[in-house]
């Protein structure tokens, strides 16, 4: 395997050593999804990225964890993006991206980064009792199966109190996402009204 230019970012980070980490892997389009498993594996990040040739369509990259490629995530795609700009490969106005999943048009204010791509898929999930059991909940609303790329299953519960005392049954969480193909499961309650001096309620 011939030596390459690789980058590590704090993606989201006020400074460093705060944020995501991000490894960044340039003029990788020789590197088999098997090396570029063992280099992510090596790097034992949350994510590795390994950016292509660029072509007419934008920048070709891939994203590996140190156990799998993924067809998209976030703090991957933004912080490709920045090691991109800042190196001065892409031009600081934007450029596309083209993760496995499709397209996504990255622009910048100043420093800042936005992402644009397609609007995820969405079904109903297909045993809702079975997640609902794994999570501890006695009502789960508008669980559905969202695939972005990465796949979460999503919903929500009636209020605060129930979202804070979930019990989880991580064995059998595990088990729903799998029937469903799913990362993990991401739900919210309805923000309860409170007084001004009582701070915010992060769900």
């Amino acid at each position: 395997m011939s030596q390459r230019d690789y980058a590590v970012l704090d993606v989201f980070g006020r400074g460093p050593l705060q944020g995501n980490p991000l490894a960044v892997v340039f003029d990788a389009d020789g590197l088999s999804p098997a090396e570029r498993q063992r280099v992510a594996r090596w790097f034992n990040l949350s994510e590795t990225t390994f950016v292509g040739r660029p072509t007419a369509a934008g920048v070709p990259f891939w994203i590996h964890t140190p156990n799998r490629e993924l067809p998209f995530a976030g703090h991957p795609t933004v912080g490709t993006a920045q090691a991109l700009r800042l190196t001065g490969r892409q031009p600081a106005s934007g450029f596309t991206l083209l993760p496995p999943r499709g397209p996504v048009t990255v622009r910048f204010e100043g420093d800042r980064p936005t992402a644009r791509l397609a609007p995820p898929t969405a079904r109903p999930v297909q045993d809702v009792d079975a997640v609902a059991r794994a999570l501890g909940a006695q009502r789960l609303h508008g669980l559905a199966r969202l695939d972005a790329g990465a796949v979460w299953l999503t919903g929500w519960v009636d209020g605060e109190a129930e979202l804070y005392g979930l019990s989880l049954d991580w064995d059998a969480l595990a088990a729903a996402c799998a029937a469903e193909a799913a990362t993990g499961v991401t739900l919210y309650a309805p923000r309860t009204p409170r007084a001004p001096d009582d701070g915010p309620v992060q769900v």
